[in-house]
């Protein structure tokens, strides 16, 4: 709980200023809309105030679900909703965050920095489920809180026509929000 989640788009129609924070999926794609080319990254931040002081992270998986509820995207209901690799592999990139962003006001164009990457395989399925290990990337935010902020969700071809769709933390079904499993020991 605490935490944040966004995607940020960019496109020669006004996206790039635009904030997405209120829809229930989180998008990573490259698509057209009337046209022209549109690039969707997503954001994500959870809240690790509740994991005490001096203990040893062991583990960290990040868990995201593929969104394949019926939603109204790019001004179309999609009923085939989830991941898509229509014109090729979607696999994508996991980055760290290494600047502070705010869920309400973040854009494509003030989108956070990033440094390092997890290479993500591209899904087999439009419903497919993601479980990556970030126990690295959490051993440093929990000993570095003011460095790093989270993930940054990215294809690593951004070329049209391919897109990840998950469930964000606002989506109709809770136990499909992403989530963070973090196992320590004191």
């Amino acid at each position: 709980s605490g935490g944040k989640n966004v995607f940020i788009r960019q496109n020669s129609i006004g996206a790039n200023t635009s904030n997405y924070a209120s829809y229930t999926y989180l998008v990573v794609d490259t698509w057209t809309n009337g046209g022209d080319t549109q690039l969707t990254r997503s954001l994500l931040d959870f809240n690790l105030s509740s994991i005490p002081s001096g203990v040893t992270i062991s583990k960290a998986i990040l868990v995201l679900y593929a969104d394949t509820t019926d939603v109204v995207y790019g001004g179309e209901t999609k009923a085939d909703n989830g991941h898509s690799t229509l014109s090729g592999p979607n696999n994508w990139l996991l980055e760290r965050i290494t600047s502070a962003w705010t869920e309400s006001a973040v854009t494509w164009n003030t989108q956070p920095t990033i440094d390092t990457s997890i290479n993500v395989p591209a899904s087999v399925s439009r419903s497919q489920t993601y479980e990556i290990d970030v126990t690295n990337f959490i051993k440093d935010e929990i000993a570095n809180p003011t460095l790093y902020y989270g993930f940054m969700l990215k294809l690593s071809n951004e070329s049209p026509y391919r897109s990840l769709i998950f469930c964000s933390s606002r989506h109709q079904y809770s136990t499909l929000s992403p989530a963070l499993k973090i196992t320590y020991m004191k």
